[in-house]
């Protein structure tokens, strides 16, 4: 597994384990998709990326840098707060809501008070299938660090950028947030389902193994079926499939069969 593409404000960037990817965003605007990014990413427990999709989107955390500063430190200070359960919650990726979703009050004021202003918010970090994280988004983070109205243009450029990248064969995973009072001590039981402002989509490529074409072959030459069931996106799913030898176009329609 492996970062392959980040879409952001209006532009996607390839990204490179070898070179760093520099952003024109405010550092205040990376560091909230960073934040996003490590809050579902990662185990509180163990420290560690919760699977290898995880891995591979952690990685941003040291490709990602701005013209004066960098957010390696961003693992650890996020972690922090995860181990803080009067502070945060977190519900986990699940097949039905194809997202997961961590809560994080905060103190509202100046960050750098001792003090505060007695008023905290609720920060909700959402991860999850682009489809469903941008239905559910009305607003987007802009390269100047504003928030702005999810425009039909600007949610066509999302829903453009999420075509390609599953056309490359990529899994897209969207990022946002949205902030809300807190209106009591408690954390909220669940979630809120929409609302949300888009930080950027992370388009993942998931390597085929040398040996599975091979295989695949050989199983189809015998007279056995080869079946492939993913949760990924159709476009995405249909790439992959082509890459394991299993939907070619030399072979006739009646060898494969692909139904969503």
């Amino acid at each position: 597994m492996r970062l392959a593409r980040l879409f952001t404000g209006s532009q996607s960037y390839s990204l490179d384990q070898q070179t760093a990817v520099v952003l024109p965003f405010p550092p205040e605007a990376v560091q909230l998709l960073l934040d996003c990014i490590v809050a579902n990413a990662i185990d509180p427990e163990s420290g560690r990326a919760k699977n290898k999709t995880g891995e591979a989107l952690l990685e941003l955390t040291r490709q990602i840098v701005t013209s004066n500063q960098s957010f390696a430190n961003t693992q650890e200070r996020v972690l922090l707060t995860l181990r803080d359960s009067t502070n945060c919650k977190r519900f986990p990726f699940s097949s039905q809501s194809k997202q997961s979703v961590t809560l994080v009050r905060l103190a509202v004021g100046d960050p750098n008070s001792r003090q505060g202003s007695g008023k905290y918010i609720v920060r909700q970090f959402i991860s999850g299938a682009a489809e469903v994280v941008l239905a559910n988004s009305v607003a987007y983070l802009t390269e100047r660090g504003t928030i702005e109205s999810l425009s039909q243009e600007a949610r066509f450029r999302y829903e453009e950028a999420m075509t390609n990248y599953n056309l490359q064969g990529l899994r897209t995973i969207c990022c946002g947030y949205v902030d809300f009072d807190a209106t009591s001590a408690e954390m909220p039981h669940k979630p809120l389902e929409r609302g949300f402002c888009l930080l950027g989509v992370v388009g993942v490529e998931e390597s085929i193994r040398p040996e599975v074409p091979g295989a695949v072959e050989a199983c189809m030459r015998a007279g056995i079926r080869v079946m492939m069931i993913t949760g990924d996106a159709p476009l995405t799913a249909v790439n992959i499939a082509q890459r394991c030898g299993l939907l070619r176009t030399d072979r006739s329609s009646d060898d494969a069969v692909v139904r969503f």
